[in-house]
């Protein structure tokens, strides 16, 4: 009979031998704890492989599983059926946790009886190249910071929660889920895509009834220079996008579209996720545009045509008019650039003719004064004055 744990830790493992040893050593740390790490090697080629086997060989709590290489959504889903734990957490294989936070967040889920308890992480950079590249990323501050009802409250309620206070985060490594619940309603993830999480997280919040959040910085999370993010978008990319998308629409369907608790934070995850899909969708070129409809079944395509396709083509649509609403105005700016230019010629021209009377006033000024202070102007001032005073006392006896 195997031996039952508080929390079983799933690692899903490919190629990571450079933080493998830090990841596994963060999760050892926790001796308190009645803890296993289920590892799943994904078809390593590294050496990742070793490593895995010889902290096997070395602590009774680790289990390594492997397999060819099938993707994280396999190797977690395999990791899924072999653990052992009351509790289930998922960690990514070059992230660490931090010391103590599994504890208190294992007690709080016994106290309180939780389907799932959801906790929040930092990022930190690689190296400086990641830094530089990720500069607008928020780092050193924990990805979730309001305040959270001290008691459990169901998942719809949360999800409302998460999506009013723009704290909705979907990664499963911020999650402590109950075994049994997961095996209760047959959670999984769905294979050869990535994305994976979103379907996943929007199904447990939809699903749990007691559930609760804590602002406890359980993961370090590495950022690294060739995260997703910072790789082309490709036809698989977008093709898991939409996977992600039509899996979500599937689960509302499931539910009879009755969301009472949470119905705008439904639309508004929906409304997202469409908007994510168009974004993907409109980052590739052309050709690769054709690939991914070619790889679409028949059923994906109505849905992309019926769904997606308008947005795509109201966008371009806006996009036109836009263009031509610039080119019209652009024609008008530049007219009324050239009138300007034309006034501030003239204005120029104006100022140096004011310029240039002042400086003739000035030296006709400096003229007179000159002539004023001559002997043969004060010579014949006085020659004049006779006629002067004769001229006064004539104007007087008129």
């Amino acid at each position: 009979m195997e031996k039952q744990y508080d929390i079983s830790v799933i690692l899903p493992v490919y190629n990571n031998v450079q933080y493998l040893e830090e990841c596994l050593d963060s999760v050892l740390a926790e001796k308190k704890l009645s803890i296993e790490i289920v590892a799943i090697d994904d078809g390593s080629t590294d050496g990742s492989e070793q490593i895995l086997d010889d902290y096997a060989g070395k602590y009774e709590n680790i289990r390594v599983f492997h397999q060819e290489n099938s993707g994280v959504s396999v190797a977690r889903n395999l990791g899924l059926k072999k653990a052992n734990g009351e509790y289930i957490c998922y960690l990514d294989s070059d992230d660490r946790y931090c010391p103590g936070v599994l504890e208190k967040g294992l007690a709080l889920c016994s106290e309180k009886k939780l389907d799932v308890l959801f906790f929040t992480y930092e990022n930190f950079f690689e190296n400086e190249i990641a830094a530089e590249r990720w500069q607008n990323n928020r780092v050193n501050q924990p990805m979730r910071k309001r305040e959270y009802p001290k008691e459990p409250i169901c998942g719809r309620e949360m999800l409302l929660l998460f999506k009013t206070q723009l704290e909705y985060r979907v990664n499963v490594f911020l999650q402590m889920a109950r075994h049994d619940f997961l095996q209760k309603n047959q959670f999984s993830f769905e294979p050869e895509i990535i994305f994976e999480d979103i379907p996943y997280t929007f199904e447990v919040l939809l699903r749990a009834e007691r559930v609760m959040a804590l602002n406890e910085v359980l993961v370090k999370r590495r950022i690294r220079d060739n995260s997703l993010e910072h790789r082309p978008t490709t036809v698989h990319r977008c093709k898991s996008a939409f996977r992600s998308l039509i899996l979500d629409y599937k689960l509302v369907r499931h539910f009879g579209y009755d969301f009472p608790e949470c119905e705008p934070a439904v639309s508004q995850e929906l409304a997202f996720r469409h908007e994510f899909v168009k974004n993907t969708y409109l980052e590739l070129d052309e050709e690769n545009q054709e690939t991914f409809l070619r790889q679409c079944s028949p059923e994906e395509r109505i849905f992309f045509e019926a769904a997606i396709l308008p947005r795509i083509q109201k966008e371009q649509k806006d996009r036109a008019t836009i263009d031509r609403l610039k080119d019209k105005h652009r024609e008008k700016a530049e007219k009324y650039k050239a009138k300007i230019a034309d006034q501030k010629e003239t204005i120029r021209i104006l100022k140096k003719e004011k310029k240039d009377l002042q400086q003739e006033k000035k030296r006709l000024q400096g003229e007179i004064k000159r002539i004023r202070k001559s002997r043969a102007f004060r010579l014949g001032r006085w020659i004049l004055r006779p006629f002067s005073y004769i001229k006064r006392h004539m104007k007087g006896k008129r």
